[in-house]
């Protein structure tokens, strides 16, 4: 689950080079100018939004944009492709379209050098000073991050893993794609055929694709894909680049189901949701499709949201690990990675989160180290990035927490603690949410396809045509 950051030499004009591949990050005539022009009015965002918008009926429900890059790099794409957005909200403050970017790396740059990079265009700020505080530089796997209106998947590791996963679970329907690798010459891995199968196979009828490679080879593979495609000017000295789209998607043969069972993208005209019980669970629950454009009732028979179980505190995070690189070792680092970004980005006014690190004695450890002993250990140092896990003898361990211990132990650096109440003033505090206290609900109905949610009176207290239950044991009644 490791990965490799990018290895970069510094030029005299203060860019990028990469020593993996001896290659360029950006045109010495423009970083940003190029973007424009390979990326941004190659796919003609601006005005596909606007038709998409056109497109929207009254009650159709908050659609996905998607667009996806193989070789996100610097970042630079996607910060132009984010300011375009913000114009384009501006301009349209009641829009119901979504963005949502995919950037695939396999060498993501680290974060103090991708910081002296975005510092070459400071027109990109502020966009790129939030990014960089929940940048991720290390870890494999896919870093959900959010800004600016924007769901930004980070899916670091090989192209194709990643793109096979997608188009087995159905995670995205793609719009537009920006293919922004090294050259052919210098990372084939990047530009053969299968890889082009399979994002087609990530893609919608109708899909565009914009590169500044015109190699034979990259039109050969991508016509085999089902792409019609086009030469038009490229940018600077570059004569030609390349424009596509997507004409007959590939289907991959159906694959069996991993136990992870992901959400997909579902059409519907339900734009509200009723969830009863408002723990952890719930107030995540309801902040979650909140940011996602549908209205939610969250209902709780207490007056106030965590007043049961969820509400015990102080809650410590740590990372769950497993000694083995699986489905649940990825699952749960990811979910870890991803609470430590949730929360700092909810953090604001509500001051609930203290990223104080978290430190994992040996004792807590015992049963486990008594059998594996220090094999253990290198097994789950070799597995996670120091980013994550840090082992610490009696004397650094004792000295991290201030008191003399009898053993070491692991040490989270991005760990931590919250108190749950400011948690859930954060989580329900989005304008999406309607909180109801005291109410307690005792019966449910389905009739016409819409959920009644019924006190002991049997007075309604909320209707919706999606239900959710989030009540721990009061699920049995």
């Amino acid at each position: 689950m490791r990965i490799s950051n990018a290895r970069l030499k510094w030029q005299e004009d203060g860019l990028p080079w990469s020593e993996q591949f001896d290659d360029v990050y950006f045109s010495r005539q423009g970083a940003l100018a190029e973007s424009r022009h390979v990326f941004i009015d190659a796919n003609e965002l601006w005005s596909r939004w606007q038709q998409a918008e056109a497109a929207m009926q009254p009650d159709s429900p908050a659609t996905p944009f998607v667009i996806a890059e193989l070789g996100f790099g610097c970042a630079v794409n996607f910060l132009q492709t984010l300011k375009l957005w913000q114009q384009f909200r501006q301009a349209n403050p009641d829009t119901r379209l979504r963005l949502h970017y995919l950037g695939f790396e396999k060498h993501p740059p680290k974060e103090d050098d991708l910081s002296r990079i975005l510092s070459l265009w400071p027109e990109l700020a502020p966009a790129s000073e939030e990014f960089l505080q929940l940048y991720p530089d290390h870890s494999a796997g896919c870093h959900r991050l959010f800004l600016n209106n924007c769901q930004l998947d980070l899916r670091y590791g090989d192209a194709s893993d990643s793109l096979a996963e997608i188009a087995r679970h159905g995670l995205a329907r793609v719009d537009a794609w920006f293919v922004d690798g090294f050259s052919p010459g210098k990372n084939p891995a990047m530009w053969h055929e299968q890889l082009f199968m399979l994002l087609s196979a990530c893609s919608k009828r109708g899909c565009t694709l914009s590169s500044y490679s015109v190699a034979g080879a990259v039109r050969r593979a991508l016509a085999a894909a089902g792409f019609e495609l086009s030469k038009a000017p490229g940018y600077g000295n570059k004569r030609h680049m390349l424009k596509a789209v997507l004409r007959s998607p590939t289907r991959l043969p159906r694959r069996e189901q991993s136990w992870l069972q992901l959400p997909r993208y579902a059409a519907s005209k339900a734009d509200t949701v009723c969830i009863v019980g408002a723990g952890l669970a719930g107030c995540s629950v309801a902040h979650s499709l909140a940011r996602r454009g549908l209205k939610v009732t969250l209902l709780d028979a207490a007056s106030d949201a965590m007043t049961a179980a969820s509400g015990i505190g102080p809650l410590a995070l740590r990372c769950r690990l497993v000694a083995e690189d699986n489905a649940s070792a990825r699952f749960y680092l990811q979910a870890y990675l991803h609470s430590v970004r949730h929360f700092a980005s909810l953090q604001g006014q509500h001051n609930f989160w203290h990223r104080c690190g978290l430190l994992q004695l040996e004792e807590a450890m015992a049963d486990r180290l008594q059998r594996h002993g220090d094999q253990l250990r290198e097994k789950l140092l070799a597995l996670y990035e120091p980013a994550v896990i840090e082992d610490l003898d009696r004397e650094g361990a004792s000295q991290l927490a201030g008191l003399e211990l009898n053993n070491g132990g692991l040490f989270f650096p991005a760990g931590g603690w919250l108190e749950p109440k400011g948690l859930a003033k954060a989580l329900l505090s989005h304008p999406g949410i309607e909180f109801l206290g005291n109410s307690e609900v005792a019966a449910l109905q389905n009739q016409d396809g819409l959920w009644q949610i019924l006190d002991p009176n049997g007075r309604e207290l909320s209707r919706s045509p999606t239900l959710v239950i989030t009540a721990s044991a009061a699920m049995k009644q």
